[in-house]
């Protein structure tokens, strides 16, 4: 229920950013992370919010930054989705042992909380897919975790049939790591 539930709002999140910014060209949308490996938000990045030269460069996104999550400007904004879902989490969080300081503990639940979200971002590309005029080459989908850019690339590479998005984003994304 809680991947049904996750889905839904990050569905949800999408269709909203979709809605605002389809005539921009989206090529990215990430599911961001925080340290507890919560659900914080959506966002997308689109080619149109790539900085050129005549633009104010304190508005745009610096071609440098295209890959990096944490600069994107485009957040969905919604109190409905995934926020709402970190919420219930938290709670659940609060009533069960998973927050114990077992190390082997938290290792495991780290694995299976990763896990979980590669597997909603799978199924939430999948019905993107066929919802909305969109390629698979043409959107990158990613898992964001500030912290630990290697969660970035094992979900670009879960996640993302083989195209130059993809591999530019590993690309940028490994010598950064």
């Amino acid at each position: 229920t809680y991947l049904t539930d996750l889905k839904s709002a990050v569905l949800f999140e999408f269709e909203a950013l979709y809605n605002k910014h389809q005539n921009q060209d989206i090529y990215a949308f990430a599911l961001v992370l925080d340290n507890l490996l919560l659900a914080q938000y959506t966002i997308v990045s689109t080619q149109n919010s790539l900085l050129n030269e005549a633009e104010n460069k304190y508005q745009y996104l610096a071609e440098e930054h295209k890959w990096n999550v944490d600069k994107w400007q485009y957040r969905a904004d919604t109190h409905q989705g995934v926020a709402l879902f970190a919420r219930k989490m938290r709670a659940y969080f609060q009533h069960t042992s998973l927050n114990s300081t077992n190390v082997s503990s938290k290792n495991r639940f780290n694995s299976n909380a990763l896990n979980f979200y590669m597997d909603c971002m799978a199924a939430v590309q999948e019905e993107i897919l066929k919802r909305y005029p969109v390629a698979a080459s043409h959107i990158t989908f990613l898992v964001h975790l500030s912290s630990d850019s290697n969660i970035a690339l094992s979900s670009l590479a879960r996640l993302n049939p083989p195209h130059s998005n993809l591999f530019e984003a590993i690309a940028n994304l490994k010598s950064t790591v």
